[in-house]
């Protein structure tokens, strides 16, 4: 299976929290854009969060998920 949360780096150590601006993130981020995607997100979610809204239109509410029929 290919997860995200197994090519993070410090991810699963004893503290559970990940640097953001360790060496090790930052070259994984340079080799796997999916994680440099995480890393600009998750230092600054809102853009992404913001443009999410946007594209769900304003009856995504109305809508929801679509898991429920």
């Amino acid at each position: 299976m290919r997860r995200l949360s197994t090519r993070l780096p410090g991810l699963g150590n004893e503290t559970g929290l990940i640097d953001l601006d360790s060496e090790a993130m930052q070259q994984a981020a340079e080799h796997d854009p999916e994680i440099a995607d995480f890393v600009r997100r998750a230092k600054d979610f809102w853009p992404s969060y913001f443009a999410a809204a946007q594209e769900a239109g304003p009856d995504y509410y109305a809508r929801g998920c679509g898991w429920v029929e």
